[in-house]
C-alpha cells in the first residue's frame, strides 16, 4: 500500500512514499528469460522439471492431470508389488487378481462320461501356479476341445488305416475275399466270444490285417478239424440215420438256407460247415 502527504502550506518537500512489501514470487517476473521453474526450491524437483522439458507452469500441470487418467483406478485399488518373490503380500495380490484360495474352488469342466481325476489334479497346478480361476476354465475347455480333435483325428487315421489294410488283404484273396472274411469273423466269436465292440477293439490293437489274417488262419485249422471228425457242428449227429434226419430238417429251415447262399452273412461259413459234415455224414464219409 502507498500512502502520499502533501507538505504543510509554505513549506516545500518532497512527497513521502512508503511500500508495505509481501513475500517475493517463486515465479519469475514477467518478461523475464528465465524458466518458470528457476524459483523452484526443491532441486530434485527442479532438475526433473528441466529434464522433461516443461515450457510452462501449465504444460507440467496438463501431464500430470494425463497421467492420473491413464491410472483410471482409485488409490485404494493400485497394487504395490513386492520386491522378492516369496514376500507374503503376493499371495492378497494373487488373490485381488482372481487366483482362489484353495485348489479346490477352481471350476474345470469334465467332458461327460469322462473321471474326474485328471481335473482334479489339474487344480492343484493351476493353484501351485497362481493362475486366476477365469483363465484356469478357459485353459481346461481350450484342452478338452484339443483333445477332442485329437482324438477325433485318430479315429479317422485308423479308419483310413483298417480300409487301406482290408482293401490290400481282399486284393489278395481274391474271389475267396468274402468267404475269408466271414471265416474270420466267425472263428472270432465261436473260439474267442468276439463280436461287436469287442471284436472290433481288438482288431484295432492288432490291426485289420493282422487281426483278420489270425483269425482266417485259426477257423480254417479248426474247421479242418471238425470235419475230420464228421460230426458237423452237432454233437448228436452219430450215425448216417441221423444225419439224414438232420438234413431233411434243414431243408426246410428257409433261415438256414438263405445263410447258405450269402456269403457275406455271419453264419455262412459254420452252417457251410454243418452242412459239408452232415452231407458227408449221411454218405457213410
Amino acid at each position: 500500500m502507498t500512502d502520499t502527504n502533501t507538505p504543510a502550506d509554505g513549506q516545500g518537500g518532497q512527497a513521502a512514499t512508503t511500500t508495505t512489501q509481501g513475500t517475493p514470487s517463486q515465479a519469475p517476473p514477467a518478461g523475464s528469460e528465465q524458466p518458470f521453474y528457476s524459483g523452484f526450491t526443491n532441486p530434485d524437483l527442479k532438475t526433473w522439471t528441466e529434464a522433461k522439458g516443461f515450457k510452462s507452469a501449465e504444460a507440467q500441470a496438463e501431464s500430470l492431470w494425463n497421467m492420473e487418467k491413464l491410472m483410471g483406478a482409485p488409490k485404494e485399488r493400485l497394487v504395490k508389488i513386492p520386491e522378492k518373490a516369496d514376500d507374503p503380500e503376493w499371495k492378497g495380490i494373487w488373490n485381488k487378481l482372481g487366483v482362489p484360495a484353495e485348489a479346490s474352488s477352481y471350476e474345470l469342466p469334465v467332458p461327460e462320461g469322462m473321471p474326474t481325476d485328471f481335473a482334479d489334479e489339474a487344480k492343484k497346478w493351476m493353484h501351485e501356479e497362481n493362475i486366476p480361476a477365469g483363465a484356469a476354465k478357459n485353459l481346461a475347455n481350450k484342452w478338452n476341445a484339443k483333445v477332442a480333435q485329437m482324438a477325433e483325428a485318430h479315429e479317422k487315421a485308423l479308419e483310413l488305416q483298417s480300409d487301406t489294410e482290408m482293401g490290400q488283404l481282399k486284393a489278395e484273396w481274391g474271389i475267396q475275399a468274402a468267404e475269408k472274411e466271414n471265416i474270420a469273423r466267425a472263428a472270432a466269436k465261436e473260439f474267442f466270444n468276439l463280436d461287436g465292440d469287442k471284436m472290433n477293439a481288438v482288431e484295432r490293437t492288432m490291426g485289420s490285417r493282422a487281426f483278420m489274417e489270425a483269425m482266417v488262419a485259426i477257423g480254417e485249422k479248426l474247421g479242418e478239424a471238425k470235419f475230420v471228425q464228421g460230426n458237423g457242428s452237432d454233437p448228436q449227429v452219430s450215425t448216417i440215420a441221423q444225419a439224414q434226419q438232420r438234413i431233411k430238417e434243414l431243408q426246410k429251415d428257409r433261415e438256414f438256407a438263405a445263410t447258405l447262399m450269402d456269403k457275406k452273412h455271419i453264419k455262412h461259413v459254420e452252417n457251410m460247415q454243418e452242412w459239408d459234415a452232415l452231407n458227408r455224414k449221411a454218405a457213410g464219409l
